[in-house]
C-alpha cells in the first residue's frame, strides 16, 4: 500500500476489507483471463507491468465519498509520473446491494455528480484552453491542473 493506493502484486491483503479483497480479486481475474482477454491493450500492459494502482472508497451515493476520491486522486497525481507510462488509477466503490437494480443511466448520472463534486473541490481553476462541455471533442476532465480521461463502466450485461 502507498498512502491508500494499492498494487495487485505487492499489497498486503490483510489490510483490505472483505469487499475490497473481492473487488480486487474479480478485477485481477478479469485482467488475467486468457480465454476472454481484456480488450484494452494499454490496460493489459499496465496490469502485466504492475503499473496499475487501486483505491477503495465508500458508498457512491454519499457525498463524503467524493472527498475520499479527491484524496486518492491527489495522492495518485503526485506519484503517477514515476510509476510508468501505462499507469492508471482504478477506483472501487463500496456498492450496496440496493444499487444492483440501478440502470446504466442512473450510474451515468452518479458518475457526472462525482465529476462535478471533484471539480468543485479542486483548488485550481479550469484551464482556459480546455472546453468544459463534455460533448466537445476537444474537451477533457481537468483536476489539479491535469487533463485526464475518466471511464466509469457502471455494470456489465452479458448478451448472447
Amino acid at each position: 500500500m502507498m498512502n491508500g493506493l494499492y498494487t495487485h502484486g505487492s499489497s498486503p491483503r490483510d489490510q483490505l476489507l472483505n469487499w475490497e479483497k473481492q473487488a480486487l480479486d474479480k478485477f485481477i481475474a478479469k485482467m488475467s483471463d486468457k480465454e476472454k482477454p481484456f480488450p484494452c491493450i494499454p490496460a493489459t500492459i499496465g496490469f502485466s507491468m504492475n503499473q496499475l494502482r487501486y483505491g477503495f472508497v465508500g458508498n457512491s451515493k454519499k457525498l463524503s465519498t467524493i472527498k475520499e476520491l479527491a484524496g486518492l486522486l491527489s495522492i495518485y497525481t503526485e506519484v503517477s509520473r514515476q510509476i510508468g507510462q501505462y499507469t492508471s488509477l482504478i477506483i472501487f466503490y463500496k456498492t450496496p446491494d440496493s444499487m444492483q437494480e440501478e440502470t446504466v443511466e442512473e450510474f451515468e448520472q452518479l458518475f457526472w455528480k462525482h465529476l462535478r463534486g471533484l471539480s468543485a473541490l479542486d483548488e485550481f481553476d479550469w484551464p482556459e484552453d480546455i472546453p468544459t462541455d463534455p460533448h466537445d471533442p476537444f474537451g477533457n476532465f481537468v483536476l489539479m491542473e491535469k487533463s485526464t480521461s475518466c471511464i466509469a463502466p457502471p455494470l456489465h450485461i452479458k448478451t448472447g
